[in-house]
């Protein structure tokens, strides 16, 4: 800033605060133009002004170097702009320790908001979400990156085994199976009923040996689609469906918690959806409790964040045995820009954003979330064992399901057949014109090939069987 003293008519004395000096420029009216100028060129050199910097420990965005300084993006770019524009940032967190801060019920701000309302500090380097905080008394800075605010709740437990081999084709494809078996059945034993008795030497061929023209065209191709299926459901974890939409929330009525009072605005609306989640939406005071701890080992409740964070959170302090406990809901209810906060009435506005706009067009405040990611990206997860586990009865319990599914239908089947043939007899059908008996009740199929074979060689007299 500057002050200005108009001492002699049409004649504006200027003095630099910022400079160690006493040294006073004066600029006629005429030239009233050039004031805004020089007040914009002498921002951009404070000459180590102390700049009073509030700024909290943020994991991963702010992390206390115990010098004073921060390390992360918001570290490296408060540092950055403390050389560009030459100021000394005295930093210091919140006064209150309410970190963000929100507007209390009597009308007064904490945390961070409330310093830069009240005058203790001159920008905030806690990035925020441009929203409105209930107040006209800040203003934002050009926005350095964008995310989203996303609910998390307790990852979904792994499928059992026994629902493997259901899982292994799509209901729709289970459906045209059971269509294509009864159709063929149906079919087949109306082709017997209109072609009884009428069989030639090919045909008989035909239907002695139609299993080996049926085997590699469906039963070959359905059992190796099954094995594979099989192979990938034992080779990686598979879990039961997470839940991916705020209607899933809203229906499982889980409480949303969070440490920050200003996010509860995130569910207002007049949809019932929203109406049910902000209703949920609980602030939790206690400085002690782990939030996403509770959500991961209680599964009884959800928690409201940005999305970078919880991912970086969720790999680094929430994976036990190579697996995820935490799941990240799909449908996120709301997407911010992300800036810093400074008083309404602060000089140093234009200046800074000059400096944020370097940063943000040459990609630097992106590159460093990529490339210093000390984390492994939660798609890397479930595709590689660490360790090996030994073969126990949990992983081949399928093959003995479907084993005993099978006998089990086998026996269904044999108990009804001995029902219906206790119920209506022997209801065989005996040709008049055929010459020869046997011990017992001969096949269909039987007397086919035993009157083929006959006709052939020619013999009038009923064959001796040995």
């Amino acid at each position: 800033m500057s002050l200005f003293c108009v001492c002699r008519p049409k004649v504006v004395n200027v003095y630099n605060p910022f400079k160690n000096s006493t040294e006073v420029t004066s600029i006629h009216m005429r030239n009233i133009g050039r004031i805004k100028k020089m007040m914009v060129h002498r921002m951009n050199d404070l000459n180590g002004y102390p700049l009073r910097v509030s700024i909290f420990p943020a994991r991963m965005k702010a992390t206390p170097l115990g010098n004073g300084s921060y390390s992360g993006p918001d570290g490296f770019i408060l540092s950055t702009l403390a050389r560009r524009m030459n100021f000394k940032p005295v930093t210091s967190e919140p006064k209150d320790g309410k970190k963000y801060g929100y507007k209390t019920p009597n009308g007064s701000f904490t945390g961070t908001l409330g310093d830069l309302i009240n005058d203790r500090a001159d920008i905030s380097f806690n990035s925020v979400f441009i929203k409105d905080y209930e107040t006209t008394q800040v203003r934002f800075t050009r926005p350095i990156d964008f995310d989203k605010l996303c609910l998390v709740v307790a990852k979904s437990g792994l499928r059992p085994h026994w629902k493997g081999m259901f899982l292994a084709f799509s209901v729709e494809m289970w459906l045209a199976m059971l269509f294509t078996y009864s159709f063929s059945i149906t079919f087949w034993c109306l082709l017997r009923k209109v072609n009884y008795g009428r069989y030639s030497l090919a045909l008989t061929t035909l239907d002695l040996y139609r299993i080996f023209i049926m085997l590699p065209i469906d039963s070959l191709s359905t059992a190796t689609i099954f094995q594979a299926s099989m192979v990938k459901f034992l080779s990686y974890p598979s879990y039961e469906p997470d839940i991916d939409t705020l209607e899933e929330v809203a229906d499982k009525n889980l409480p949303i918690l969070t440490a920050s009072q200003n996010l509860r605005e995130t569910f207002e609306s007049d949809e019932p959806v929203m109406k049910t989640l902000y209703d949920n939406f609980q602030v939790v005071h206690d400085k002690n409790v782990e939030i996403l701890s509770k959500v991961a080992y209680e599964g009884k409740a959800a928690a409201l964040g940005r999305m970078n964070d919880l991912e970086e959170k969720i790999a680094t302090s929430y994976v036990k045995n190579n697996l995820v406990l935490l799941h990240i809901v799909a449908d996120c209810p709301k997407a911010y820009h992300i800036a810093y906060m400074l008083p309404y009435d602060s000089p140093f506005l234009e200046s800074i954003n000059k400096v944020i706009s370097i940063f943000v067009e040459s990609g630097i405040i992106h590159s460093w979330y990529i490339h210093s990611t000390p984390f492994r990206p939660l798609s890397d997860y479930h595709q590689t064992q660490e360790t090996y586990k030994p073969l126990t009865m949990s992983n081949v319990v399928i093959a003995f399901i479907v084993l005993g599914f099978g006998a089990g239908l086998s026996f269904l089947a044999f108990g009804a057949e001995l029902l219906t043939r206790a119920l209506l007899g022997n209801v065989a059908r005996v040709q008049p014109q055929l010459q020869y008996s046997f011990d017992g009740h001969l096949a269909r199929r039987s007397r086919v090939v035993y009157e083929t074979t006959r006709n052939r060689i020619g013999s009038d007299k009923p064959l001796k069987l040995a």
